[in-house]
Parts: structure tokens; sequence; C-alpha cells
């Protein structure tokens, strides 16, 4: 046999070499191409099973013993399960790993001397086999009655029928009231978006404009909420020994118009701020109808259930004030269930701390700044409610010692409705849930007429206190751009500064009163 390579005749060795091949490789493809001729060669071992492969019996144990595992700790929650797309799973707690599963699967197979399967098998046949079978992700907002269900059909799954038969029944009914209740906020919204896009409406009304209380005749809907609370300076890089002190504060509160897909977002500096309760609430409320408001005559508010802030006394109050006073026909304020209460706001939330978390801040001005580059098409509008200094730009107002006990009674069962609608006579309608029968109730103890027109006594804040100032002069100062520091983390003046300052401005005005002389 001849060898060549580009038309020139070599020796076997040189060949072997440029091929890469030995010599029993060479005579095997001689002998296959003597044999066939020139033909693709097949594989010995094709068609064939390798001695190695799992036989069905090694497979059926991995899916038994997931299957096995899921009975005794899955969670089998009725309805659709947020952040997954499948109806028909079987979570396991988060606690639980496939890792985990794997070694008590190993343990399992050790203890009947029975062939284990590797890791990789066991994540591909439990894959194929059962893959409505998952562990649970952590999620963030779990509904406590929901946790409390699901610890429940996992208790259940060795008893009777009629137990479990009870559990996911009760279950069931949470998961619709909490269905029900989205629904409802879902249409609100659609149906916004409706109007103002037949009203040809297309940004908030803007601050300083001039216009009249309840003349656009239809219904718009809000929701508002308060977000966790955030801190400045900040650098994304995060120097070291800032992670262990506590920066100045910034109160986060948004009020957004759900048919413009636009939210107001209230910046409330720790100086300027009176705490997060429910005068705050309504204050900003207030600032918003009046500055941003669209003027129409319906109005319907989304919120959470925090009694704190939003389901009180002093908020239904308002709104009766605001229906009595005229500057709305109608308010529906509605609670979302509590557990099940992310909406609007948090999403133009989460856009706001994206950008914050990637941008360095070092006074209010850049926080303004980052929370109108949070959303390119201006979905966030950032204000301010004071500055550094503890000046004032959203004035707060007394609002629970203002209509109380005097003007409006206290609304009976506050706690358990959902729903309540605001008529001008002092009327208010409440329902538990959105399919539940109406209740009426009239909280106004004296005549529309003789309801005051005029707001509350404003509240001042009463500024950072003198710890605080040093604190933040001494630990955050050097955190802080050089630019920014007296603005943000002043030196604080102290009696001793006082002292020597007084007689120095009194001697200077006397000497300019002997030069005026």
């Amino acid at each position: 046999m001849d060898y060549m390579l580009e038309s020139k005749k070599i020796c076997r060795d040189t060949f072997m070499f440029i091929h890469a091949v030995f010599k029993d490789r060479l005579c095997s493809l001689t002998r296959y191409y003597l044999e066939n001729g020139l033909t693709a060669r097949t594989h010995g071992n094709s068609c064939k099973t390798p001695q190695n492969a799992f036989c069905i019996d090694d497979i059926q144990r991995v899916v038994t013993f997931v299957k096995n595992f899921a009975e005794q700790n899955a969670i089998l929650l009725p309805g659709r399960i947020p952040g997954y797309k499948r109806d028909d799973l079987k979570l396991l707690p988060s606690s639980v790993s496939k890792a985990t599963i794997h070694r008590l699967y190993e343990e399992s197979c050790s203890s009947f001397g029975v062939r284990v399967v590797g890791i990789k098998s066991f994540y591909v046949f439990w894959k194929q086999y059962v893959p409505n079978i998952l562990p649970m992700k952590p999620m963030s907002d779990l509904c406590w009655t929901c946790q409390k269900n699901s610890n429940l059909l996992i208790k259940a799954a060795n008893l009777p029928l009629e137990l479990k038969t009870a559990a996911v029944k009760s279950a069931e009914e949470h998961l619709f009231r909490a269905t029900q209740e989205r629904s409802l906020y879902t249409s609100k919204v659609k149906s916004c978006k409706d109007v103002f896009t037949m009203e040809g409406i297309t940004d908030l009304e803007a601050p300083g404009n001039v216009v009249a209380d309840c003349s656009r005749t239809f219904e718009a809907h809000y929701s508002f909420d308060f977000a966790q609370q955030i801190h400045y300076p900040y650098n994304p890089m995060q120097p070291g020994p800032i992670f262990f002190k506590t920066p100045r504060k910034i109160g986060v509160f948004g009020m957004m118009t759900e048919g413009l897909a636009k939210m107001v977002l209230f910046l409330l500096d720790e100086a300027s701020s009176t705490g997060k309760g429910a005068n705050c609430v309504i204050s900003l409320l207030n600032f918003f109808f009046e500055n941003y408001g669209l003027k129409e005559t319906v109005c319907h508010l989304h919120a959470d259930n925090c009694s704190g802030q939003n389901k009180n006394n002093a908020m239904m109050h308002y709104l009766a004030w605001r229906v009595i006073t005229g500057k709305h026909k109608k308010i529906t304020l509605s609670f979302l269930l509590a557990g099940h209460t992310k909406f609007g706001p948090d999403w133009c939330f989460g856009l706001f701390k994206k950008k914050l978390k990637s941008s360095k801040v070092d006074c209010l001005k850049d926080v303004k700044t980052v929370a109108k580059q949070s959303s390119p098409a201006g979905i966030i509008v950032p204000q301010l409610c004071g500055d550094e200094g503890g000046r004032v730009f959203t004035p707060m107002y007394s609002w629970d010692s203002f209509f109380f006990p005097g003007i409006f009674r206290k609304m009976p069962a506050i706690k358990n409705i959902h729903h309540v609608e605001f008529y001008p006579d002092g009327r208010i309608l409440c329902k538990d849930f959105a399919d539940s029968e109406t209740v009426e109730h009239n909280i106004l103890k004296v005549q529309p007429s003789e309801v005051p027109r005029e707001l509350p006594p404003q509240i001042f804040p009463s500024g950072l206190s003198v710890d605080r100032k040093n604190y933040l002069f001494k630990e955050i100062r050097p955190f802080v751009a050089e630019q920014f520091q007296d603005l943000v983390c002043p030196r604080p003046r102290t009696d001793m500064d006082e002292a020597v300052r007084g007689p120095g401005r009194r001697l200077k005005k006397a000497k300019g009163l002997a030069a005026r002389k």
C-alpha cells in the first residue's frame, strides 16, 4: 500500500504521525475499506445498551422515592401559585433542596442494598418524570393565613379524608377571597385606563394649575402605600465602615394614578418628618389631590390593610370630609386582602430602588434625580417633602383630632371591612368583601353644612435631635462628598458656640452704630 501526501509518496510512519493515528487504528480502517469499500463506519456498540445503563427498576425507585417524599412533605395549594406557571404543583418546603433529597435517597438505597443513581442522573429523572414536584422559592410578603393553611394541609396528609377535605376547603375559600379582591382591583385599573384614553388625558395635573374641584365628570383610580425607608449618603461600592452605621433616613411614600401608570414619589427626610402615622398619610393624600389630582367627580382608592396608616377612623373621617365639602361627589376606599397586597406602587418602588442600588447619592437632590432617572418614560414624579435643614414643602396637619369627637363618630367594625363608599350626606356603605352584603352607617354628628371647610392645625416637625446631629457629624460626615458635608451633616451648635457667638454679634452691632453716628 502506498501512502501519499499532496501527491507525494511518504512512509507509513510519517502518514500515521500527520493523521494522528496508531498502527492498530490504521490496520482496522484498512480492513474495513477492503471489505466494505468507501462507506461510513458504524461503531460496534451502536444500538446496544451499555453495561452501566440504568434499568427500569432504578428509574422507578427514583420516581417512587420523590413521590413518597412529596406525599409527606409537599404543600398542595388549590388554585394558581404566585411565581409559578403551572397550577398542579406540589411544592416542597424551601428549606429542602434537591441535593438534600438525593442524600436521603442514597441512605435509603444503601440500607436496602440496591443500586444508587448519581446526583446528575437523579436530577434528570426527576425533571423528566415528576416535573410537578418542586422545592418552594422563598417569597416576600407571604400571607400568614396561606402559611397556616399550608401547614394544615401538610399535617393532613395522613389524616382521614374528611379532615383533608376541610383543610382544602378552608384554603380554597381564602384564595377565592384573595382572587376576588385582586380581580376587582384589576378591573378598576382597566376601566380607568379606558376612561383616560377616551378623555384624552395623558399626564397628571401640573402643580400650580388652578382647576376647580369636580370639574371632570369621570372616575379616577389611585393606589397608595409606604415603601421601606432608604438612607443617604449611599455608595454602590459600600465602604466597609458605613455598613455598621445609620446614615440619614428618608421615608418613601407613593401615590399612583393607575390609569396613567404614573406615581408621585414623596421623599420625607427625617429632619422634616412627623412620623408615618395617619396624619402623615392623610396630609400627603391631601397634597396630592390639591396639586396633582385630576379633579375628578368620583374617586376610587386602593390601599393595604395597615391600620396604623390607612385603615383607621382618621382616614374615614378625612374621606367623608372631602365628599361633604364638595371636593369629590363620591369616594370608594378598598383594601386588598392582608398578605396579598402587591400592586401598582410596589412596581414603581422596585424601579426606583433598582436605580438607587447602582447610583451614588450624597444629598436629597441626588435622590430626587435618581427617582427621575429610574423611569425613562417619566413614570415616577419625585416630590420632596422638605430639605436637609428641616424646611417643609408638603405641610402636615393634625387630622386625627380635628374631626373627632365633635364632628364624626367612630366607624364600627372597621377591622373587618374591605370596601367603604362615602356620600355627601354623611352616609357610608361598608362591605366585608366584594360580594358581601352592604351595611349602611352614618358617622356624621352635625349637619353637612356645619362641617368646617378649613384645614386642621398644621403640625411642624421637631427636626433632628442634638444627639442625632452629633452622630451624623462624627460618624457619617466622612462618607459625604465634600461639597455636601455642611448640608447633610453640619457641625452642630453647642451652648459654648452660642455664648461665643453672642458677644461677637453684639460688639459688631455696636461698632456699626458708632460708625453711622
